[in-house]
């Protein structure tokens, strides 16, 4: 339906932020409140001579009560909004111990996994464009990484020497990707483009050297920095045909390798102990995500719709 503003006046001749916020305020007015009865009157006739370029037309288009369809919501456990030309899907998930979700090598393995509160089922009956945005908290602890304290050492092939891979935010974690799964071939595990990455975030309790050699600090506790603790955002859009498809965020643990650890003792040296992991429990906090869908052109019922519902030997998930 057209709105009629009068606008700005042809008189002005600068435009002021007021003129837009009061044509703004006046269309979300009439939107949210000025569509009533009056509204849905009857088309006006054609006049003669104003046929030309619209023959069998009688009236003039008007919109009718008919032509609106309202849109459908659904709530848990899939929160979504569809409509004729569009859907919504969306989630939300506090930042509480008791909302985040923890993944280890042991619980999850190495492969990929969805991370719970960031992924929805979309069912598409027309082509579309897909808006994708979402926001996460996280961070690695329990893992064990070399600190850049680590002194240098003689021997080139030494660990000691690699101080490249050592320090805050070099060990990584784990890897946290948007997968989208469905009918038309998306077969792998992450979009290279959205990857994001999980660090170790406790450190090897051994400062700088001292005299050629290195000491424990601090009596031998880790070093607990706040480096690794990141509020990531995954932003991306992509045209999908007709179909069923998987999309959400997915992670991935990095194998549990481990480092020895070392008892602090009086004569300030240490002695052998027990193995630490690398890295071990990941958490995700506080995470949102909404997926926005907008069809832009009609599909082909007889090429496009018929096989849309069962499964597809491009993609090994049943639909």
């Amino acid at each position: 339906m057209g709105y009629n503003w009068p606008g700005i006046g042809s008189s002005k001749s600068t435009v002021e932020a007021d003129d837009l916020m009061e044509g703004t305020a006046r269309a979300e007015l009439f939107l949210n409140q000025g569509i009533g009865p009056e509204s849905f009157r009857e088309a006006d006739p054609v006049l003669n001579g104003e046929t030309k370029g619209r023959p069998n037309h009688t009236h003039e288009g008007y919109i009718e009560k008919r032509h609106i369809f309202k849109p459908d919501f659904y709530a848990a456990p899939s929160p979504r909004m569809e409509a004729v030309s569009s859907q919504v899907h969306w989630r939300t998930t506090g930042h509480s111990h008791s909302d985040g979700v923890i993944f280890t090598p042991t619980n999850a393995g190495t492969g990929y996994i969805t991370i719970p509160g960031t992924a929805t089922r979309l069912k598409l009956r027309d082509h579309a464009r897909v808006y994708f945005t979402s926001t996460f908290y996280c961070f690695e602890f329990g893992g064990l990484a070399f600190p850049k304290g680590w002194a240098g050492d003689d021997d080139a092939n030494g660990d000691k020497n690699k101080h490249h891979l050592f320090g805050g935010e070099m060990r990584r974690a784990g890897t946290i990707g948007l997968a989208i799964h469905g009918k038309d071939g998306y077969k792998s595990d992450s979009l290279g483009s959205t990857k994001r990455y999980v660090y170790t975030s406790t450190l090897y309790p051994f400062a700088s050297a001292f005299g050629g050699e290195s000491r424990l600090c601090a009596n031998g506790f880790c070093l607990l920095n706040m480096l690794g603790r990141h509020q990531h955002n995954i932003i991306y859009t992509v045209d999908l045909d007709p179909g069923v498809y998987d999309i959400g965020l997915v992670f991935s643990c990095r194998d549990a390798a481990t480092v020895p650890a070392h008892s602090y003792v009086a004569i300030n040296d240490f002695i052998e102990g027990g193995e630490i992991r690398k890295n071990k429990s990941v958490f995700f906090m506080a995470r949102n995500m909404v997926c926005d869908v907008t069809y832009h052109k009609r599909a082909q019922a007889d090429e496009q719709l018929a096989g849309w519902r069962t499964l597809n030997d491009k993609d090994p998930q049943s639909i």
